[in-house]
């Protein structure tokens, strides 16, 4: 077991306190090879994985394994700063106290509403949403269920539909997880990670713990 940082936006952090995410896909890469497909003979059942990869030369097979393994705890990084507990910029712990942009309510101290600090910069003893990890696999983005897309965190959305006099209830949060995905994709990366592309992504399944005993 190992403890591993994991970034979150900040949607995904509130849907983390809710309950409702429960998955999260993560982008397949290799430095300098871009990844094409698993072999036929792939048991996928093995820890590791073997991809087909390619480059402007030459195209090989390799090994890639997921960024984490069952029973890891991923703790969360997310938008944060530290601040004085009081309006009076008075502290009652030397560092002062961490304060989280996912939070409904905004309670930091008024005159101490600075901005917030970007999630990568945020140290082990600000974290306060632990995960552990109980499955790892890889498939493809555009494999994912509606179950998958409602664990990830995705809204179920619903539209009557249909032509003539037959109409039906046609199911959109799939379409709902996409716009969602292609959000956290760079626009330049869009091409080779967005939704359309299909590309192979890690899917970690996690449940929500308390803080380990001993941590930091």
């Amino acid at each position: 077991m190992k403890y591993r940082p994991i970034l979150f936006n900040n949607d995904m952090v509130k849907a983390i306190l809710q309950g409702r995410k429960t998955q999260t896909r993560r982008i397949v890469k290799a430095k300098g090879w871009m990844v094409n497909d698993i072999p036929k003979w792939k048991e996928k059942d093995d820890p590791e994985y073997w991809f087909t990869v390619s480059n402007d030369k030459q195209a090989t097979v390799i090994s890639i394994r997921p960024p984490c393994d069952r029973g890891d705890i991923l703790w969360v990084r997310e938008a944060w700063c530290n601040l004085p507990v009081s309006p009076g910029g008075h502290t009652r712990l030397m560092r002062g106290r961490y304060y989280y942009k996912a939070d409904t309510l905004d309670i930091r101290p008024d005159g101490w509403k600075r901005g917030w600090k970007p999630s990568i910069h945020m140290p082990k003893e600000a974290a306060r949403l632990f995960l552990r990890v109980t499955d790892v696999r890889a498939e493809r983005l555009q494999e994912i269920t509606k179950e998958a897309a409602l664990a990830e965190g995705a809204d179920e959305v619903e539209s009557w539909g249909g032509r003539g006099d037959f109409f039906k209830l046609a199911d959109y949060t799939i379409s709902n997880y996409a716009k969602i995905w292609d959000k956290t994709v760079p626009k330049a990366d869009l091409p080779r990670y967005g939704w359309e592309a299909n590309p192979w992504v890690w899917v970690i399944e996690f449940e929500r713990i308390e803080k380990p005993e001993g941590w930091i």
